[in-house]
Order: C-alpha cells, then structure tokens, then sequence
C-alpha cells in the first residue's frame, strides 16, 4: 500500500514540475499522412505492406518543428523521416543529414515559388527535371556527397509509381536535408 502511494506522489510530483515548466508537447514538423488501411481490388483485401510499414515507421522519425529551419510546405503530408546516419561514397565517409519527405496535391511550380520566397538566400539549381534549393553558394551535386551533407530542398513531379495510397492525388514530392 505506501509502495503504491509512493508512486502515485512521485507521479504527481513530476507531472507538477513538467505543468509548472510549460513543458508541452513538441510540435511535428508537419501532419504525418495516414495509413488508409487495406483497400479491396475487385472484392479482395488488397495490401501494400511496404507503404504501410513505412507509413507506420514515419512517427518516431518526424521531427520537431523546431528542428527545421525550412518551413514545411502548407498542406503537404509526411510520407517519409528519415534519422542522421553515416555512410561512405567512393571510399570517403559522409555524415548524411536527417530528411523529411512530403508529398503536396500542388504542382511543382507552386511548391517551389513557395521555398523560393521562404528561403531567397538559398541556390537554385536543376537537375535532370528535378529542381533543387540548397543553403549556401558553394559546390552541391545532386547523387553526390554533398547532396547529402548539405541542408536542401528537392521538388519534383511524384510519378504515379511512387504515389501512396494514403494520397492518392498527390502531384508533387519535397524532401527536404536539414540540420
């Protein structure tokens, strides 16, 4: 019985400090999309295990909003996060930064006139039909290191392969490398 009394004061007790401190809940970075569960095809439970499993890893990964300088695009749904990690490209170690992937129902246009005004003093670059902001002047390559080191904002046209089914009418990918 003080066993279970005991607890219940600590318990109190901390709830207390984290009221008194204003400590709230992080904010995420922007809404995560939602699984839609699983869809039938022609009468058949149909599932796409790997949105899924993706969908359901995004939640611990999301970061706060206040761990991102770039704004998150409005509307735009969490579909990917991914944590810092290391790894190595042609033999030289890199330490690639955390990134977010959303997906808007705006065009490409519309989502980069949006980070262009947020960010003017970021470099624009194209790249293949992909377009690119990055933080800085000096060398970025996309596909290289630096892409991957270097805070930046790649917009491009979502292919329908790529598309989730948690949205379905998505036209256009941002992944965004920030620090």
């Amino acid at each position: 019985m003080f066993k279970t009394k005991l607890r219940a004061t600590v318990i109190a007790g901390l709830v207390g400090v984290f009221a008194l401190s204003g400590a709230a809940p992080a904010e995420p970075y922007a809404p995560v999309a939602k699984d839609p569960g699983k869809p039938t095809i022609e009468g058949q439970e149909a599932g796409y295990p790997l949105e899924q499993m993706m969908l359901q890893a995004v939640p611990k990964f999301v970061p706060d909003r206040s761990a991102v300088t770039q704004p998150p695009y409005p509307g735009a749904v969490v579909v990917m996060a991914q944590p810092a990690s290391k790894g190595s490209m042609n033999g030289e170690p890199f330490n690639q930064l955390p990134s977010v992937v959303l997906h808007s129902t705006d065009d490409v246009a519309s989502v980069m006139a949006f980070y262009r005004e947020a960010l003017p003093d970021w470099t624009k670059i194209d790249f293949f039909g992909m377009e690119y902001l990055y933080e800085g002047s000096g060398e970025f390559k996309p596909m290289e290191k630096s892409s991957l080191e270097t805070p930046n904002i790649m917009v491009g046209e979502l292919l329908d392969a790529l598309k989730y089914h948690a949205m379905p009418d998505a036209k256009t990918s941002i992944t965004i490398f920030y620090k």
